[in-house]
């Protein structure tokens, strides 16, 4: 269901384990992994104003999948969370509309709003990713899911589009008919030994 494409970003400062007679030194490292998960589009098409269109997000998937393209065990991931998201139209209407509405979050109690958007114009983001303002209640959702994914468990998030608001108003001959996709980013910190030439020896 998801897309990734994972880039390793920095290389973090190094912390020396011991001094030795050789050229190699022992140093373990640090690796902060960039990473971003997209979802499939949402197909919407509605002749009203409100409207509920659920999907859910498998955190284990993604994570996984980044170890295994960067060849890194999960034992070694010292912290992970979310760090910003982007949402565009891929398929815009055949006018203009705007929207206003709110993006819940849910895990393992109830949802938690994670994305205001208000008097949002299609037509501003048709092609161009936009960065969401997130609520700070739905990310500690997200990022308490990675934390029991670090724990051993397999957590699957539920997010819910609740539009409110649609201008102009909708109709049965001219229904709100888009396709959008919402784009997750992740940073991953992990530990690993490398061997660095001491050149000053």
């Amino acid at each position: 269901m998801k897309k990734l494409t994972w880039i390793v970003a920095l290389l973090l400062v190094g912390l020396a384990l011991g001094g030795s007679d050789c050229i190699l030194d022992e140093k373990v490292v640090q690796l902060v992994i960039l990473g971003e998960a997209c979802t499939d589009e949402f197909d919407e098409y509605h002749t009203t104003a409100n409207w509920t269109t659920p999907d859910t997000y498998d955190v284990s998937d993604d994570l996984d999948r980044i170890l295994a393209e960067n060849d890194i065990d999960k034992g070694k991931i010292i912290s992970a969370q979310l760090i910003s998201a982007t949402y565009e139209v891929t398929d815009p209407p055949e006018h203009n509309w705007t929207l206003s509405g709110t993006i819940t979050v849910q895990y393992d109690s109830s949802p938690e709003v994670i994305v205001n958007y208000t008097d949002q114009s299609l037509s501003e983001i048709d092609g161009v990713p936009k960065y969401a303002d997130l609520n700070s209640a739905g990310v500690n959702v997200f990022n308490d899911a990675i934390d029991d994914y670090l724990n051993g468990l397999s957590p699957v998030l539920t997010f819910r589009v609740e539009n409110g608001s649609v201008t102009p108003d909708p109709l049965l001959s001219d229904p709100v008919d888009f396709k959008w996709v919402a784009c997750l980013k992740i940073y991953v910190v992990v530990e690993e030994n490398y061997e660095w030439p001491d050149i000053f020896r």
